[in-house]
């Protein structure tokens, strides 16, 4: 009899104990779920991520932002909004040629969501071959180019429809590289007139002087058959008046700017090559005060006449 009632006792101190370890799961539910259901609505809203920090996706068409705020660099913001300005006031002033843009000369990324426009004699063969690299890495050797084609193979904007133009120029990161427009010139005329190694230029017009050649200028700027994009002002190219640049690189700070940008874009992959074999030296201030210290004021003036919106909208001094 002493041990059935033992063995009650014990069962009821056990049923005791399970009924109170339910009620105290219970309890500890109850709190769990009101905890949760009180901080829903309360958490820290996601900053607004910069997009390009890892390469997004192919379509383009989950990108929201516009990508023209992102830049915080007090340096390039500067130059974008001095690009601004100057478009406001050149409205009417300075006409530009009579010519649309170059769609082939706005090369696009869909993967890192970004146009390039390129200025020939502003590296931008070296550009080209920078994101060439970039899209055999993030393709893992599946798009591999030749040096034969056209931009290296790289897309640009003339292989889109009118919409998706309008999208890219929109929704893309845009960036442009630009040099002071008179040592451009001079190494457009080094590199296609003087030159006699094996990157030089072959054309069928020569010159004997740099003065014949600005004097030429003078009188085929209102020819875009003979206005060539070596020495073509370089608003013409870009169009700055009309697209809205995230970013204005300078020949003259490259390796300063290329960082930024490989830093801003998180390029992978790839690197940015720092000389050149098309190289003229011409931003070399002896060489250019060679060349420019034999022009006669006419000739100064009607240079700084053709290129007047290149110095005005990038911001360079007119030092020679």
């Amino acid at each position: 009899m002493v041990i059935m009632m033992n063995k009650a006792r014990n069962v009821g101190k056990f049923c005791l104990m399970v009924a109170l370890g339910m009620m105290l799961g219970g309890l500890m539910m109850v709190y769990i779920l009101s905890s949760e259901s009180s901080n829903t609505g309360h958490q820290p809203k996601s900053k607004n991520l910069q997009i390009f920090r890892k390469p997004p996706s192919r379509s383009g068409s989950d990108i929201q932002v516009n990508s023209y705020d992102i830049i915080t660099n007090n340096n390039y913001i500067r130059r974008r909004e001095e690009a601004e300005h100057a478009c406001e006031r050149l409205k009417s002033s300075v006409p530009a040629l009579p010519t649309p843009p170059m769609p082939s000369h706005f090369l696009v990324d869909d993967q890192y969501k970004i146009v390039f426009c390129w200025v020939p004699k502003v590296a931008s063969g070296n550009w080209k071959t920078t994101l060439s690299h970039l899209r055999q890495h993030y393709t893992n050797g599946a798009w591999l180019p030749t040096n034969r084609q056209k931009n290296l193979g790289i897309p640009s904007l003339q292989d889109y429809t009118s919409e998706e133009i309008k999208m890219r120029l929109t929704r893309y990161f845009k960036y442009v590289f630009v040099r002071h427009p008179f040592e451009r010139l001079l190494s457009a005329y080094r590199g296609r007139f003087e030159s006699r190694g094996p990157y030089s230029s072959k054309t069928s017009i020569s010159f004997q002087s740099f003065g014949k050649f600005v004097d030429y200028l003078t009188e085929a700027y209102d020819n875009k058959e003979l206005f060539n994009i070596h020495w073509r002002p370089q608003t013409d190219l870009s169009t700055p008046c009309e697209i809205k640049y995230d970013f204005i690189g300078h020949f003259e700070t490259m390796e300063e700017d290329v960082a930024f940008l490989f830093k801003h874009l998180n390029f992978t992959g790839t690197g940015f090559r720092g000389d050149s074999p098309y190289a003229t030296g011409s931003s070399d201030p002896k060489l250019m005060q060679k060349y420019f210290t034999n022009l006669t004021q006419t000739q100064k003036d009607n240079l700084y006449q053709i290129y007047a919106r290149d110095f005005d909208v990038f911001g360079y001094p007119k030092n020679y």
